[in-house]
This record gives C-alpha cells, structure tokens and sequence, in this order.
C-alpha cells in the first residue's frame, strides 16, 4: 500500500498538537529537548509533502480596515494618503479586489501601524463576508475593521454621530407563525478581546478631540454649501459605544428599526441598523480574527434616507466614522506587542 500523502493541513495540525505541550511544559530544560524533539518531527513532515505542493505565503498587516460603498470610500481618501504619488503606499489587487496597503502614524509610540484598506464595493452581509474571506485568506492582521455609515434611532443617537459596536445582531433568522406573526430567532455576535475593550472604554470617555478634528475636517472640505449645511449637526455630535442590528433589509420606513430594539434584547439595546456587520462577523470568526465596526448615523431609517439633501451630504456620516477610527488608532489602540498588550512569546 502507497504510504498515506502528507498535506499542509496534517502538517499543522501535528504541529499544533506538538507545541501545545511544548509551552505547557514549565521545567526549562524538559522544554529545550522538547523543542529538539519538535524540530525533529517538524522536518520529517516537511520531507513528506509532495514536490508540487507550493507554500505560499500570507502577508501580514497590523489593521485591515473594511469599507463598503463610494461615499464611504470617497470619505476614507479624505482620511488616507492613497495617491500614486505618496510612495509609503502599496496597491494591491486581491483576485479582483482593490485593496491599497498605507502607514498610520501613532501619537504616543514611534512604531506605525501598517493597514490595509479594502473597498468592498457593494452592499450586503453575503458580499461583505466573501470578500473579507477572501482578503483573510491572503493577509493575516491583529485587527479587522468595518468602518460607514449606517441609519441610527432618532432617540438613541444623533445624525452624524458615531458608533462603536462591541455587539453586531444579525436579525434575519426568524420563525413565521400562524397569523402572520415573527418570532426572532437573532444570531448574536460580541467582542470578547479584553484589551481591545479597554482600548474602546478609554476612547469612549474622551471624545471632544476626536470631534474637533471631525469639524475641522467638514467646514474645509470644499463641497459643502453652507447655507444648506448646519455645521452644528457635526458640533452637536457625538460617540456612542452600543449594538448594531444588522440584515439583508434596506430600512427606510421610519418603524422597524423600534421594532427590533423593542423585540430583540441585547446589552442596552439596538441603536442603529446596516447590511453587512452580520456577514463580517462570520468572516472574522472563520478566521479567528479579532474585529470592531464603527459606524457614522447617516440617516434615521425613514424617508430622510432617499431625500436629496441626504443623497448629497451622506457621506458626512462617513467622515465622523473615519475621523474616529483614526484617531482612536492613533490614540487609544494597543496593539498586542506594546507595552500594556499581551505579554510577547517566551524565548526557549
């Protein structure tokens, strides 16, 4: 019988089992010859892997920021140097998808955070997770982002302010009984990372820079008309850590978003609703990847979504959720290898 064809994924496998009693074994020198012995077997293995298999490997960035549709892309560019010109800059192209790789400068440490940037360019929970999948299937990083714009309830949140969800729940799976009457059966998704928590606490309770340079940013940007636009609106704004409710439904009657708060309980409860959050969560989960959606209230889910002034000023909303997302990775994220994150590997 031809011996059993050794792939990449037994590889793995094995090792992981290997190792697994490698840095539980506490006695320093029992570890340094299980080290030996994890070596050994290692490059047995590698011997064993057919001679036209190809290891390719991923690339690694610190952040991969996720945004959807143009005005929200058209909004990121305000935020990101991603001109040919800025030669920190990298394009790639992820088997048709767009993705620019760029430096972020930090405020309080000299190492930057290099993020890769995806356009994901249309909207849906399906075609949100396919790509992410796709892009997680080429780089590795700390953190995966979705950042835009979403519809708020009016009384929770103001336009154009900004939230942070540390909860996403996917409201489509349901039980039709008799009647016509709808029976939520949610799908519930939260951040359990603590520090990545504690880096979101930190930011909530200090705000007021973050909305300055959001101001600033709206009364210099040239293509707004000041007698139609408030700058108040943006002045008045604020950040708000909460749940996001998320579907395959585009909102715009002005009801469903109280009706969902009201029948589906969740931590203090739902404050606005978008179309992909559920799809990321799945992606980042298949991946074991760590991830935050932040999201600027564009409209209240009513007829203020489809009205012209809306149409032309939504992309405001993704302002307020950019600014945030940057300033709160300049300022308040830690990544795992700084002091105050994980403790880094122990040397053998």
């Amino acid at each position: 019988m031809a011996e059993k064809e050794i792939k990449l994924k037994d590889i793995l496998e094995n090792c992981k089992s290997i190792l697994y009693f490698l840095t539980n074994e506490d006695d320093k020198y029992a570890r340094q010859l299980k080290y030996k012995d994890f070596m050994h077997k290692f490059y047995q293995l590698i011997d064993k892997i057919p001679k036209n298999s190809v290891l390719k490997a991923k690339g690694k960035v610190d952040i991969i920021i996720f945004t959807v549709i143009k005005n929200e892309f058209k909004a990121l560019e305000k935020m990101f140097p991603l001109t040919e010109e800025n030669k920190s800059v990298r394009s790639a192209n992820l088997n048709g998808i767009n993705a620019w790789e760029v430096d972020i400068e930090r405020e309080n440490s000299r190492d930057k955070l290099r993020a890769l940037i995806v356009c994901i360019g249309e909207s849906g929970d399906l075609e949100c997770s396919i790509v992410a999948m796709r892009v997680f299937q080429e780089y590795n990083c700390d953190l995966a982002i979705l950042c835009g714009i979403a519809a708020g309830l009016k009384e929770e949140i103001k336009k154009y302010s900004v939230i942070m969800s540390k909860e996403i729940v996917d409201y489509e799976p349901q039980r039709l009984e008799s009647g016509g009457k709808i029976e939520y059966r949610p799908k519930h998704s939260e951040i359990h990372d603590k520090k990545l928590i504690r880096d979101i606490q930190s930011f909530e309770m200090k705000p007021d820079k973050w909305r300055e340079i959001y101001k600033k940013i709206v009364k210099d940007y040239g293509e707004i008309v000041e007698s139609e636009f408030n700058i108040e609106l943006v002045d008045n704004s604020e950040l708000k850590v909460g749940t996001i409710a998320s579907g395959k439904k585009l909102f715009a009657d002005g009801s469903s978003l109280k009706l969902l708060r009201k029948a589906i309980p969740s931590d203090k409860g739902i404050i606005a609703v978008e179309m992909e959050s559920a799809g990321f969560c799945i992606a980042c989960k298949e991946f074991k990847n760590t991830w935050l959606v932040i999201r600027g209230i564009s409209d209240y889910g009513g007829k203020d979504k489809d009205d012209q002034f809306n149409k032309k000023y939504q992309h405001i909303a993704a302002f307020g959720a950019f600014t945030a997302l940057l300033y709160f990775l300049q300022n308040h994220y830690i990544r795992e290898t700084e002091p105050g994150g994980a403790m880094e590997d122990e040397e053998f």
